[in-house]
């Protein structure tokens, strides 16, 4: 190997070196052309008066030709002329807020800072691009309006109450919420009962609100809804009914619309909704864990999804399961998640809601 290097060496030491390629001499503008190129860019801008149009059209042909300092020049002028013009504004990297334009985002920045102070020291918040009182805020984002009164309310309520007037001036009537036509009075009197669009004996009644997506809904002091047995849910709300005249004593304060309730017919069906339910795409509707310890939970997540914005249905939840062993613990579960339904109904974390 030894010989093989200083062969090699000596081939090398034979051949004539590489020409060296001269490095490119950096040409400096003198400034007697820096004054000739700005004479002749004022030159240009002076050609174009005030026509903003022409002065665009220069501000393009310096960008193109990468002269970006005198295309901001240009822009400046036309800003100048017309601080309106909102190419050249974003072209100069302006942002504007409120009617107003601003030349950087750290102006901008500062400027929401300080309306973000004066705004809350007026009680107001910011929703989208306005401000409104900070107590309205929560109604706003879910679209709900103002009734004659002046009371908040979901539109699709009111539009509830106007079609309930309706089946009323209609002569229909109720049974427990479903509007009944007068044609249909024979089919309530025997003792049968409306369940989508069939007549239903009090047993078939019974299977068809069994399930979590069909429940009874039976109104009272309270809107006692449930998968119980007809009998069974009749029961809960006579237990409803009982303590909501100590319920009112106890808050001093009475609801403007019914609570809701609602009532399961096993721990296995409250426990399916409470956590969920994979087998039936159900997400769970207890957000604290208190349904494992207190027989009763508040479903604050529990929204009906079918409408746009969703609609909340929060409310107290409980069980009456048939079972010996657990039977006796109905009456405490439907008392207490009564007693959550009445304490969140008088008094509704809005915000939370929206």
């Amino acid at each position: 190997m030894t010989v093989s290097i200083v062969l090699s060496l000596a081939a090398l030491a034979g051949t004539p070196a590489p020409a060296l390629t001269p490095p490119t001499p950096l040409v400096l503008q003198d400034e007697a052309s820096l004054l000739q190129d700005e004479a002749s860019l004022e030159e240009r801008i002076a050609a174009c008066a005030d026509d903003t149009a022409k002065l665009w059209e220069l501000a393009q042909s310096l960008k193109q030709s990468s002269k970006y300092a005198d295309a901001r020049k240009v822009m400046e002028k036309i800003v100048a002329i017309d601080p309106e013009h909102a190419d050249a504004r974003k072209g100069l990297g302006h942002q504007k807020y409120a009617g107003r334009w601003f030349k950087s985002s750290v102006e901008l920045m500062m400027f929401r800072r300080k309306e973000e102070k004066e705004m809350s020291a007026k009680g107001l918040v910011r929703l989208g691009k306005e401000w409104v009182a900070k107590e309205d805020a929560p109604f706003l984002r879910m679209k709900w309006v103002k009734d004659e009164g002046g009371h908040w309310r979901d539109p699709r309520t009111l539009a509830r109450l106007e079609q309930d007037a309706k089946y009323r001036a209609d002569g229909w009537e109720q049974q427990d919420l479903t509007w009944i036509p007068p044609k249909e009075f024979p089919k309530r009197d025997q003792g049968l009962f409306k369940c989508g669009d069939e007549w239903l004996t009090r047993e078939a009644a019974d299977q068809f609100h069994a399930k979590l997506h069909t429940p009874w809904a039976i109104p009272g002091e309270f809107l006692v809804m449930g998968t119980c047995t007809r009998n069974g849910m009749e029961w809960a709300r006579e237990y409803t009914d009982a303590i909501y005249p100590d319920l009112v004593r106890i808050f001093g304060k009475e609801p403007t619309e019914k609570p809701r309730v609602l009532i399961l017919n096993s721990l296995e069906q409250y426990n399916a909704f409470a956590g969920g339910d994979p087998a039936r795409n159900m997400p769970g509707y207890d957000a604290t864990g208190f349904s494992s310890l207190h027989y009763a939970f508040f479903a604050d997540s529990f929204f009906d999804g079918r409408t746009q914005p969703p609609e909340y249905l929060g409310c107290g939840v409980g069980y009456w399961d048939y079972k010996p062993e657990l039977t006796g613990w109905g009456k405490l579960s439907i008392r207490h998640a009564a007693g959550l339904s009445y304490a969140d109904v008088i008094d509704p974390s809005w915000n939370t809601v929206s």
